[in-house]
């Protein structure tokens, strides 16, 4: 999805240089076990990958390492390269309200 309102977009934890090992080990720990929603957003094109998890740690390794991911989101880093792309906590929620929030 594309958005002209990624500047808009709640931001209350981003991560950057994700190919970067020391930066990747640090997104995943600071997000284990952590439920929410979570944006993935590609710098080079302004696209934006909305998703949601009860473990934003681990479904940040799935999307890294393409373990059953969006396969849309993993074309697009298999282009432009994980360099591009912004982790963004959109918001840390109930997992009982996950889906709601996602949808929001």
């Amino acid at each position: 999805m594309s958005c002209e309102g990624a500047e808009d977009l709640p931001r209350i934890m981003e991560f950057k240089d994700l190919h970067l090992t020391g930066s990747f080990k640090e997104a995943k720990e600071a997000l284990q076990d952590q439920p929410g929603v979570y944006c993935m957003l590609c710098q080079e094109t302004g696209t934006m990958y909305v998703g949601s998890s009860c473990d934003m740690g681990t479904r940040l390794t799935d999307h890294v390492f393409n373990y059953s991911s969006n396969v849309h989101l993993q074309r697009a880093i298999a282009l432009y390269g994980l360099s591009v792309f912004t982790f963004i906590v959109v918001e840390f929620c109930k997992p009982s309200v996950i889906i709601e929030r996602e949808q929001y």
